[in-house]
């Protein structure tokens, strides 16, 4: 999983706090759980957010715009 031109600084896997590791990209395998921050540090434009499959029956990657920076939310 990736999400172009940032990087995911991986928290907490499965439920368990992690020490925070600093990544491009890593892999996520069904009925993984990851939290991650992600710091919305270049300019506001739209960034492909990567999920590839990696296993059979499906060959179709997930590809989502993400817009950032993200709009604030005021609850």
């Amino acid at each position: 999983m990736s999400i172009d031109s940032h990087n995911l600084t991986i928290i907490e896997a499965d439920g368990k706090l992690t020490e925070p590791l600093t990544v491009q990209k890593f892999d996520m395998l069904t009925g993984q759980c990851y939290s991650v921050v992600l710091n919305a540090n270049q300019t506001v434009d739209n960034y492909w957010f990567n999920a590839p499959f990696r296993m059979p029956p499906s060959h179709t990657p997930l590809s989502v715009i993400l817009v950032l920076p993200l709009p604030t939310l005021l609850l």
